[in-house]
């Protein structure tokens, strides 16, 4: 393999997108054959049924992940009552105190 290529494959597999990708395939291949498996049994046509179910799984994972929720999440950030235009909260000048549990009384019957 070209070092190039290589190291393009070996960037592209560090990425966070590609990886989570890969763990909604990984994902949606066992529940594909775990329900092929127990609808249809392992019959003829059973990897043409599994490559297909796979597929939808995916599909609907990754869309789903990587479309549906971020729009969610988008959507209510912009509905919400300060219409996305929230200003930061400033810093503490003083740092917190450290609260100090009350003492325990004494044990009066030892």
């Amino acid at each position: 393999m070209p070092p190039a290529l290589a190291d393009l494959l070996r960037r592209l597999a560090d990425h966070p997108a590609v990886r989570r990708a890969a763990w909604l395939a990984f994902l949606s291949w066992v529940a594909a054959l775990t329900l092929t498996g127990y609808v249809f049994g392992f019959t003829d046509g059973f990897f043409g049924r599994l490559f297909s179910a796979t597929l939808v799984l995916w599909l609907l994972a990754a869309g789903t992940a990587f479309g549906i929720l971020p729009l969610i999440g988008w959507l209510t950030h912009r509905l919400s009552d300060d219409g996305g235009n929230r200003a930061p909260r400033g810093r503490r000048t003083q740092p917190r105190r450290a609260q100090v549990p009350p003492p325990v009384p004494a044990n009066k019957w030892r």
